[in-house]
């Protein structure tokens, strides 16, 4: 009798995780729709007031998954910690769209909050990225070979020290730029975005990265032939081929006017090189119709001749004629 209970009571959990997990999934399908054109800020006020209903939707259904402890295959178990993967990941964006100013916090202390109640805002902040940084190391055990979630972590990490400290400390610098090692093709974009605006003085760890990627790749070692969804764009991210090649051209770019700047001709010009032929896979036949249907393609053609007025004053101007298609 106690076994035919315990076989029972078994089936009922077996079939009450399959029922949960089939809800939980159809309502991550009909969020993942809707998800990524709401990580672009720069909206008219009317939709990013739309926000923070979103946001608390999403953390509801993540709360769901952090619940769930047991998974019938090893697909299921990843969909549960991709699902913790777009809550963390939207939720960073809503605390960097506070810090710059796009969004209001009180917005979402409506909803929810996550340190004690008349803290400060930075208190606050801080504690929606440790909330941020515990999904993440929950979608690492139930994603395990995922180590795009490396880079996260490390970047959300930094990004709390940046907020409680007002800046970045070597440790933690080095910490983004560690993660790279186990996905190169993802976190040194990753690095690239979470170390872009710090002096170029302090950025030659990540200038390393970015040219051992480059010259990976002009070696026949391509690391995008590993995880080739990296470094091409689809319907989540149309243009991610764009910008990705745009902020690695960019590395190379405003190293280049530092090393210009102190005097290094030589390298400087090395790097003008480097940003040149990066950029310029954005131009090739198959690829410029939609380089030119991006929305930022403005910026990238102020770019285009920034670098150009740049390498004028490194080499003779009859000398440019390779750097970009007239």
């Amino acid at each position: 009798m106690k076994n035919n209970i315990m076989i029972l009571l078994f089936i009922f959990l077996f079939n009450n995780n399959l029922y949960a997990s089939s809800a939980i999934e159809d309502k991550f399908t009909a969020i993942q729709k809707i998800y990524f054109p709401k990580l672009n800020l720069r909206v008219p006020v009317s939709d990013l007031k739309k926000l923070p209903k979103f946001t608390d939707k999403l953390d509801a259904l993540a709360f769901e998954v952090s619940k769930q402890k047991h998974f019938n295959s090893k697909n299921e178990k990843a969909t549960a910690g991709l699902i913790l993967i777009y809550d963390a990941m939207f939720n960073m964006n809503i605390v960097i769209g506070i810090t710059e100013n796009k969004l209001i916090l009180a917005d979402y202390i409506k909803y929810r909050s996550y340190a004690n109640p008349h803290v400060s805002e930075n208190e606050e902040l801080q504690a929606r990225l440790q909330y941020v940084i515990t999904e993440l190391r929950e979608a690492l055990e139930l994603r395990p070979d995922d180590h795009r979630i490396d880079s996260w972590i490390a970047a959300n990490k930094m990004q709390a020290q940046k907020i409680k400290t007002g800046k970045i400390s070597q440790r933690s610098k080095t910490a983004l730029l560690n993660s790279i090692s186990a996905r190169p093709s993802f976190n040194l974009w990753t690095a690239i975005l979470g170390l872009h605006n710090q002096p170029p003085e302090s950025n030659q760890a990540l200038l390393a990265a970015a040219k051992n990627f480059v010259d990976a790749a002009d070696q026949g070692k391509d690391p995008c032939t590993l995880h080739p969804s990296d470094c091409i764009s689809s319907w989540k991210a149309p243009f991610n081929f764009q910008a990705s090649v745009t902020e690695l051209g960019d590395v190379f770019f405003q190293q280049a006017e530092y090393y210009l700047a102190k005097g290094d001709v030589k390298k400087a010009m090395m790097l003008t090189g480097y940003a040149a032929g990066t950029y310029k896979q954005l131009f090739k036949p198959k690829r410029v119709k939609l380089t030119e249907q991006w929305p930022d393609y403005s910026a990238l053609t102020i770019r285009k001749k920034q670098l150009k007025d740049l390498q004028k004053q490194i080499v003779p101007k009859e000398n440019l004629s390779w750097l970009y298609p007239t």
